[in-house]
């Protein structure tokens, strides 16, 4: 029970502290919460949403979670997410025929596998050499940043945008709102690589996960 009411208590601190502060900048808190509940609940495209960000977010969560009930500190599990979303991303570009649902199942396969062995460069170091671990994959996490950059910018270059992301197949899926994500996050005024929104490469890169 008290496992259970850590995290609860924590997020309602947090909450409680954040609002308090808006209520210092002279702004309602119940109107910040009403935008929050909304955003993240308000429909079924914003909950899709909420899922479609926070799901890398707690798998990647467990990573290090996982690992540190062994007294490990997988603090690279960001490389190991870079790395799984351009492993399902290069499944979309060099096969994109594969039909439905194996489209999916493929790239996730090849995503844990991909994950799974940038973790293990770290864990075998840790074993056979006493490497720390902390230090390693926080090397391996600059090198999975590049190396997925290269990737996405000379290797799976959409021919069709100067953005930098990797081409995107849909061939054989079910024509689904989940996959005009594209699309619609561009009516509500997303624009992919826009300079000056803080995006990010790898977010590139897993776009690739919406074959």
């Amino acid at each position: 029970m008290r496992k259970l009411l850590q995290p609860v208590l924590a997020v309602a601190f947090g909450l409680a502290l954040g609002l308090g502060v808006t209520r210092l900048a002279g702004e309602s808190p119940w109107h910040v919460l009403e935008i929050l509940w909304k955003s993240a609940f308000g429909s079924r495209y914003d909950f899709g949403m909420t899922l479609f960000y926070s799901t890398p977010l707690i798998f990647t969560g467990l990573a290090v979670a996982v690992p540190f009930q062994a007294g490990l500190f997988n603090i690279g599990a960001e490389g190991q997410l870079t790395l799984g979303a351009l492993a399902a991303a290069a499944v979309g570009a060099i096969w994109p025929g594969v039909p439905w649902p194996l489209a999916p199942a493929l790239a996730i396969v090849a995503a844990i596998a991909a994950g799974m062995v940038w973790g293990a460069i770290p864990g075998w170091l840790r074993a056979k050499r006493g490497s720390h671990e902390v230090i390693n994959t926080i090397m391996l996490n600059f090198i999975a940043a590049g190396l997925a950059s290269y990737v996405t910018l000379y290797l799976l270059k959409n021919p069709d945008t100067q953005n930098p992301e990797n081409t995107t197949h849909r061939r054989g899926l079910p024509d689904q709102p989940v996959w005009n994500v594209r699309r619609r996050a561009r009516e509500h005024g997303v624009a992919a690589g826009n300079p000056g929104r803080g995006s990010r490469l790898d977010s590139h890169v897993a776009d690739g996960c919406r074959i």
